[in-house]
């Protein structure tokens, strides 16, 4: 069984490929998309990449926003929802 730290991890390099991918997404347009996504906490995102937390609630929901242009949201929920949510 994969620990937390290592799941959070996964996560962390999962958002980050992902968001590498915006730039080359044809319905990608940078003004819209930072203007529909909120604030996202580089502590938070630098806790996930050291295994230190689990993806918050909000950051999940900003993802859906931010990357609904490369992935679907089944994808996210696959790393970033599933792994530290379904078992509360």
């Amino acid at each position: 069984m994969e620990n937390f730290s290592r799941k959070r991890e996964k996560a962390y390099y999962f958002i980050a490929e992902q968001a590498k991918k915006l730039r080359a997404a044809p319905k990608y347009k940078y003004d819209k998309t930072i203007d529909n996504a909120d604030f996202i906490s580089l502590d938070e995102l630098y806790r996930i990449k050291k295994g230190l937390a689990d993806p918050s609630p909000e950051l999940v929901s900003k993802m859906k926003k931010l990357l609904q242009h490369v992935t679907s949201e089944s994808e996210i929920d696959e790393y970033l929802v599933k792994p530290f949510f379904s078992k509360k």
